[in-house]
């Protein structure tokens, strides 16, 4: 049998980092996977069917033409087979059985590139929440209605503290609180006033690659209030 690949591949993807290698670092630290067994170096990245060309930018990154196979009837699923990826992306912080361990992802990028690593976290493991609330006003016997938006990250704790003095120093984003989830290992930050909405937004925009539907999202949000204060300010 040849030893020639079935299928196309750039192993070296991971081997420097760049802003785009760095995102995808933070993708897998999120909805990615090493693991070893019998010599053999497997990466996994798995996705919701809807975010299918997020998984093809992820392919066509690292110059692959594996297939894409449904895992599930909620989750679709890329698997590489390759050493030299696998130890590059060991040496980056990604590890077998990452959920069980409290080490920090973001520990070994350095800071001039954790915010693309960020990014890939936040569109892997994050979500952007916009809730309407209504609140009586008894002395006045009316209701008033505001929106609650509030950004969210999923990690294990180390990595969260790393993220949150992170952002403070270089970002402007207020300390938040790290809560933990009904998981034994996964642990929140989230992000509430408009100034932290507006820094992460910023820092989340320069990343070369973003997940469409959440950057739509959150850009959709800032806009329409925008454009609100601006019409109160014209009145």
């Amino acid at each position: 049998m040849s030893g020639k690949r079935q299928y196309t591949l750039n192993e070296n993807a991971f081997s420097n980092l760049t802003p785009e290698s760095s995102y995808w670092l933070g993708f897998i630290a999120a909805d990615g996977s090493i693991s070893k067994r019998n010599n053999v170096h497997l990466i996994r990245v798995l996705l919701n069917p809807i975010d299918r060309h997020h998984i093809e930018k992820f392919q066509k990154f690292i110059g692959s033409s594996h297939p894409i196979y449904n895992y599930s009837t909620k989750s679709i699923q890329v698997t590489i087979s390759n050493k030299q990826m696998y130890d590059d992306l060991f040496r980056y912080g990604i590890e077998p059985r990452k959920t069980y361990l409290s080490k920090s992802h973001i520990s070994k990028i350095p800071d001039n590139y954790k915010k693309y690593f960020i990014a890939g976290l936040f569109d892997g493991d994050g979500s952007f929440v916009i809730r309407n609330k209504k609140v009586h006003n008894k002395k006045y016997n009316r209701d008033y209605y505001y929106t609650l938006c509030e950004i969210r990250i999923l990690s294990n704790i180390n990595t969260l503290e790393d993220i949150m003095d992170y952002l403070y120093k270089y970002h402007d984003i207020s300390y938040s609180k790290i809560q933990k989830t009904k998981s034994k290992y996964v642990y929140t930050i989230s992000l509430y006033s408009n100034k932290n909405i507006r820094n992460f937004y910023k820092l989340y925009k320069e990343s070369p690659i973003n997940l469409s539907r959440k950057l739509y999202k959150i850009e959709n949000f800032i806009n329409e209030k925008d454009n609100f204060i601006d019409k109160r300010l014209r009145e």
